[in-house]
This record gives structure tokens, sequence and C-alpha cells, in this order.
């Protein structure tokens, strides 16, 4: 006669644990079977993920060294460089196709920053200069609603001018000062 109760399964194998624990889940188990089930459509995605955002941090990193640059720093500030830095930024607030590119510079800080300007001798080329920082500043923040995304990124033609306005006085005025014109400035007028 055999005994059905002579060789009871094994209740503290692995496989036992498992089948009870799937029988009765604890909360741990459920979390981890979740956590698993979700690790997998993660796995599939994360590298694109992760791509992306290093994409993006890279281009963030590089936009700034690209504004560091822009930027003149007080102990290099020349008469002679701050109206062609100028044109470019009214050349770049002329193109901008974002708010980013509208208020990349700041008017207020860097080679217009007042303890700059006051580093320039005294007289009309400095007054200009202010005053050209001042009306950038303006503009941009007069026409900043102009822009609010990079669908709905349409100047009037007023900021235009504007921004036209600023570049006449500043060639005007550089001119005045016996400075030469820039190089690009100069192949722009010939074309």
């Amino acid at each position: 006669m055999t005994n059905a109760h002579a060789n009871p399964p094994d209740e503290t194998g692995l496989w036992a644990r498992l089948r009870r624990e799937l029988r009765n889940p604890s909360m741990t188990t459920v979390i981890l079977i979740a956590v698993a089930v979700s690790a997998v459509p993660l796995a599939v995605f994360a590298p694109g993920w992760v791509s992306t955002t290093q994409q993006s941090l890279d281009d963030r990193r590089a936009a700034d060294r690209l504004r560091e640059a822009q930027l003149l720093s007080s102990s290099v500030l020349v008469p002679s460089q701050i109206v062609p830095w100028m044109l470019d930024q009214v050349e770049r607030m002329e193109e901008a196709e974002s708010p980013a590119d509208w208020s990349f510079t700041s008017f207020t800080a860097g080679p217009c920053f007042e303890n700059n300007l006051q580093q320039l001798p005294a007289g009309a080329f400095s007054d200009a200069i202010a005053k050209s920082c001042t009306d950038m500043h303006e503009i941009q923040i007069d026409h900043a609603d102009e822009c609010i995304s990079i669908q709905n990124c349409d100047f009037s033609s007023r900021a235009m001018e504007r921004l036209d306005g600023v570049r006449t006085h500043l060639l005007i005025v550089f001119d005045d000062a016996d400075f030469v014109i820039p190089y690009r400035t100069e192949e722009q007028q010939a074309e």
C-alpha cells in the first residue's frame, strides 16, 4: 500500500514559494511584477530619451558658450569693437525666428553694462553707443510679444524700422569716429 503522503512535495523549495506567492501575492510581489512589466517597454524607449536629453544638454552648452563669446569682457572693451558687435546684434534680431533668437543678447550686460560704457572716452561716440544699447533694449522689450513661439514669430515693420534706425545711427557715429567699417558690412554693400 502506497501512502500518498509518504513523500510530500517540498513546500520550502523555490518553486513552491513562487507558486504560493503568485496565488496570494504580497504588495512587494505586485510592485516587483509591475516594475518588471514596465521595464520592457521602457528599455525600448530609454536609449532614445537618453540620447535626446544628451543632445539637448550639448546644444544648451554650445549656446551658452556662444553667448559668452558674444559678450565682450570689460578687459577687451575697445571702442572700435563695440559698433561691429552692435551691428551683428541688430542683424541677429532682424533674422530672429524664435523668442530665443530675439532675446539672445542682453543690452544691459556685456559691452552695454553701465560700468563698461563708462570706460569709453567721453564724447559723441560713447553717448551714441549708450543710446544704441538703450534703444536695442527697448526694441527687444517692446516687440517681444510679436514672437511668442517659433510658429508665431513675425516682427512688425515698425520693429525692423527701429532696428534699421539703430544701425544707421551706429554707422554714422562709427564713420565720424574715423574707425574702419567692418569688412562684412562693406562686403554686403558691394553686393
